[in-house]
């Protein structure tokens, strides 16, 4: 059952506290259009990053992300994933998401889906972050030629 209230112009007001669980209660989202490199095997941060509060520690973060990965040589791979704090949300080799090249020109927009659950009401920041894997070939690109790479953070109710 969802709580209203009544306020005194005679409408209803509806609080966050008396939605239903799975009740999307805030988004944020963040878009980066230039271009980032590194020729690191290990994660390292990417600017694309948004900071959510949220208003219950039973509350959880849906993380999407929309990232245009490349890699520079052939059979190399770009790999992305999502920081929180200090900690690595994905495969601490392969992340969330990856491209392979096979030989092409390839850009891959890479989906990431991801349920959090920070157990917080502080400010929460997650970071995209991206290496080339272990394979050491090539260089690792997001958002390469401008292609816009977007992060979107909705708070779920819990």
């Amino acid at each position: 059952m969802v709580a209203l209230t009544k306020v005194q112009d005679g409408g209803l007001n509806l609080t966050s506290a008396g939605l239903p669980s799975g009740s999307v209660l805030q988004v944020v989202t963040a878009t980066h259009t230039t271009q980032a490199t590194t020729t690191s095997n290990t994660f390292v941060d990417t600017a694309l990053t948004a900071s959510i509060t949220p208003s219950s520690s039973s509350n959880k973060i849906l993380v999407l992300g929309s990232l245009s990965l490349y890699n520079s040589s052939t059979n190399g791979v770009a790999t992305a994933t999502i920081d929180r704090g200090t900690y690595n949300l994905g495969d601490s080799d392969f992340g969330l998401g990856y491209i392979y090249n096979t030989g092409g020109a390839l850009v891959s927009q890479t989906p990431i889906v991801l349920l959090d659950s920070p157990s917080t009401t502080s400010a929460t920041t997650y970071k995209v972050q991206i290496s080339r894997s272990s394979n050491n070939v090539g260089t690792a690109v997001i958002s390469v030629n401008s292609t816009p790479s977007i992060l979107t953070l909705l708070e779920i109710a819990g």
